[in-house]
């Protein structure tokens, strides 16, 4: 056998056997570029869940904020954060689901428990509170007011009286 003929037949079985593998390669990556992709989307949804978790509570321990408005919150927060990292095909299922597990192993952890949550009664109570005190303040602003006017009334009447003894009206 001739070395050019080697070399051809060298040639034509590794382009056979590219021509061959290449679909099976592109399978390959393909699957193991979803499977990354997947990977990165439960991590990611894990982490967001938590972090609107934390963030909501917080938010209810400074005021108050109803159990499914925190959840909606939640899944909210969540929802926007993987848009905005490009997974796009979620669920509201999936992404309350997700939250849902988040509170859970948070309150479990006692992660939680440095947030505690205001009650309807609590913040009843205190805009109750924060009302009289404004009342109490605006009624105290009228009574200065008037005082102020009562003031300036008397001042204008001393002004006058003294006017008036000046050019010898009043003994």
């Amino acid at each position: 056998m001739n070395t050019q003929t080697i070399a051809q037949w060298i040639v034509a079985v590794a382009i056979a056997i590219l021509t061959a593998s290449t679909p099976y390669l592109s399978n390959l990556l393909k699957n193991n570029t979803a499977a990354k992709t997947d990977a990165n989307y439960v991590a990611y949804l894990a982490q967001y869940a938590k972090e609107a978790v934390v963030m909501m509570e917080k938010i209810a321990s400074d005021g108050y904020v109803p159990g499914s408005a925190q959840l909606q919150g939640a899944v909210t927060y969540v929802k926007e954060a993987l848009v905005k990292l490009g997974f796009t095909a979620t669920t509201t299922k999936e992404l309350t689901n997700a939250v849902e597990a988040a509170y859970a192993q948070l309150k479990a952890d006692g992660a939680l428990d440095s947030y505690p949550a205001v009650t309807k009664e609590e913040a009843e109570s205190k805009q109750a509170s924060q009302l009289d005190s404004q009342s109490a303040s605006l009624s105290a602003s009228v009574a200065e007011s008037q005082l102020a006017q009562a003031s300036q009334t008397a001042s204008e009447a001393v002004a006058a009286y003294n006017s008036l003894s000046e050019k010898g009206g009043v003994n």
